[in-house]
């Protein structure tokens, strides 16, 4: 809680075992790593006994949220759909995005900024290798210094919040594939992506965890969002991540809310990646039903206009529905 001692605070720490990771200015919150064997649930209610401590998250993995990508798929219907065959079934016309109709009134005006928390970005790759932001003040700036004072050293090119270091690389793909649907090359090869004028901070939020995996963390998303809110260019976010229950992660984006600054594109969650799609206003997904202000939650649609069927739902908690399904997009496999 705000007002906490000093001394309170590092009576807890000795106390526990608590080792100091990350300070949050956000929400007055402190990332730690326990140091003793004791259980982390256990600890957690010990610890919320206190009464100066508001609340205690542990750092649980989330499910990161995909589109339903097909490298094979070469015609962008999501752009324009004019009923085209879609791997030996039809699309039917006028479901997309109206991108022509949207080109044919636009003009720059400045460049645009998107951060996208997850897996990285692969900087090499043709369709998405100019489009990555630089951070001036670093690239300009001595090696090894924080040159812009922002906590962050060498952040030229975005961060991993999940390893704590300067290169957000993806090795995986979702992420590289989300910034060249944004923002993807024009160049008459390959892919268009939809904003010609954005530029990407890759913000990496997940890694492997002991089981082999590759998932975000709570600790990484909400150090990530936090970054974003001191960067006043970064007008846009994308984060495709769910969990059922986030104290911090609602306290974090309640700041966002009253910044009024920040949109954040959520998706509205996988839940019925093997059945019918849940419904979010039954049962809370985070981030998405929290119904802030700066939070547009997405369902996923296909080519046809029908909910996808992996997509989860919610009369009041889902903001709109977009094109989620066989979406061609840029693969890391084919720069490998």
């Amino acid at each position: 809680k705000i007002g906490t001692s000093i001394e309170d605070q590092k009576k807890l720490e000795e106390k526990y075992s608590l080792k100091v990771i990350r300070k949050f200015r956000l929400t007055n919150s402190i990332y730690y790593k326990i140091l003793s064997e004791a259980e982390p649930p256990a600890l957690k209610n010990k610890i919320l006994k206190y009464d100066f401590i508001e609340i205690v998250t542990l750092n649980h993995s989330l499910t990161p949220n995909s589109l339903s990508f097909d490298s094979d798929f070469s015609n962008q219907w999501y752009m324009e759909n004019t009923g085209q065959e879609i791997q030996f079934d039809t699309g039917v016309a006028g479901i997309d995005i109206g991108w022509k109709q949207a080109m044919a009134i636009y003009s720059k005006k400045v460049n645009s900024y998107v951060a996208v928390l997850d897996s990285g970005f692969a900087k090499d790759h043709d369709e998405i290798k100019d489009k990555n932001a630089i951070n001036s003040s670093e690239f300009y700036g001595e090696v090894g210094k924080d040159d812009d004072n922002n906590g962050y050293q060498d952040d030229i090119y975005g961060w991993d919040f999940f390893r704590g270091e300067p290169d957000p690389y993806d090795f995986i793909g979702h992420g590289t594939k989300i910034s060249s649907i944004i923002s993807g090359a024009n160049d008459g090869v390959g892919m268009q992506g939809i904003a010609p004028d954005t530029f990407i901070i890759p913000l990496r939020i997940g890694g492997k965890w002991p089981d082999g995996q590759e998932r975000p963390s709570i600790a990484a998303v909400n150090e990530a969002l936090e970054y974003v809110y001191y960067k006043p260019e970064i007008r846009v976010v994308n984060l495709s991540v769910s969990l059922a229950k986030g104290d911090l992660l609602a306290k974090t984006l309640d700041k966002f809310d009253q910044d009024n600054r920040v949109l954040v594109v959520c998706s509205a969650s996988n839940g019925g990646v093997d059945k019918i799609g849940d419904d979010n206003d039954l049962e809370q997904i985070m981030p998405a039903s929290l119904g802030n202000d700066c939070i547009i939650s997405v369902a996923s649609i296909g080519y046809r206009g029908d909910l996808s069927k992996f997509s989860n739902y919610g009369k009041t908690s889902v903001d709109l529905a977009a094109p989620g399904e066989r979406i061609f997009v840029a693969n890391i496999e084919d720069e490998l």
